[in-house]
């Protein structure tokens, strides 16, 4: 009796996680029916709003719900472009929906740690376009929410869960390739964002070059201990307003062992 209710009860817990990196396994191996598609609610309907839906209605294990735009009239054309999604001009119209198992935060990182809160308070899981927060105060203030309300916060450090990327740490825990001495990263962005979107937060070290350094710490299993970088722009507007759009960054890990990055949004 004790293991079947401790198998009911994770069956129950990836019913309402399984979009945000947990898989559905368990649910099948001990339930024969069919697992409930887990529903999202899309914050934001700007450039990475509209990449996420896409990527939600692609994925046979889950429901776009709703999209949250402030805008009456890109609200119901999100909903037309989005069928069966249903628009809604506030937050508190999904917050108040139990049927939403979690919300996707593509709005301004201004807005982050407001909805970041707001959501967690209601009972929702959370996912988050990088960076979770404008500072680290905010930052530990987003994850402190999340764990009060005994929900899931996800940075979305999407590049952990690409086939490549994926294949190459399975590859470097089961020692395929040896002892690893360094570590090259070069990340191009394809197409290049417009000037506006990169001066209001497409910063090089806070768009692109995250997600490597995510990566390169999740593949070795531990954070360097030493870090320098320089950043760039070849254009005025932009060196201007002190953005960078090419950097490099070095990495030193334990041991001697490092990492180079090389990242910008022009191919």
């Amino acid at each position: 009796r004790l293991r079947i209710r401790v198998a009911s009860q994770k069956v129950k817990m990836l019913q309402r996680s399984a979009r945000l990196g947990v898989r559905m396994t368990w649910r099948r191996r001990f339930s024969s029916a069919p697992p409930r598609k887990f529903n999202l609610a899309v914050v934001g309907n700007g450039r990475m709003g509209k990449l996420r839906m896409q990527d939600i209605r692609a994925d046979p294990r889950c429901t776009l719900s709703h999209v949250v735009e402030p805008n009456a009239a890109l609200a119901l054309r999100a909903e037309r472009d989005h069928s069966p999604a249903r628009g809604a001009a506030e937050l508190r119209t999904v917050l108040a929906d139990p049927s939403v198992d979690a919300v996707w935060i593509s709005a301004p990182t201004a807005s982050h740690l407001d909805l970041i809160s707001r959501v967690a308070a209601s009972g929702k899981h959370v996912a988050v376009e990088k960076p979770v927060a404008g500072s680290l105060g905010d930052v530990r203030a987003a994850y402190a929410a999340a764990e009060e309300h005994g929900v899931r916060l996800l940075c979305s450090f999407q590049r952990r869960f690409d086939d490549g990327y994926r294949e190459l740490r399975e590859a470097v825990v089961r020692g395929e390739i040896g002892t690893v001495r360094s570590v090259a990263a070069v990340f191009r962005d394809h197409p290049v964002p417009p000037v506006a979107f990169l001066k209001e937060g497409g910063d090089i070290f806070h768009d692109l070059a995250v997600h490597d350094v995510d990566y390169i710490c999740d593949l070795l299993g531990e954070y360097p201990e030493t870090v320098m970088a320089a950043g760039s722009s070849l254009s005025t507007e932009l060196r201007e307003a002190n953005v960078a759009d090419q950097a490099s960054v070095w990495l030193q890990f334990r041991g001697g062992l490092f990492g180079l990055l090389g990242p910008s949004p022009g191919s």
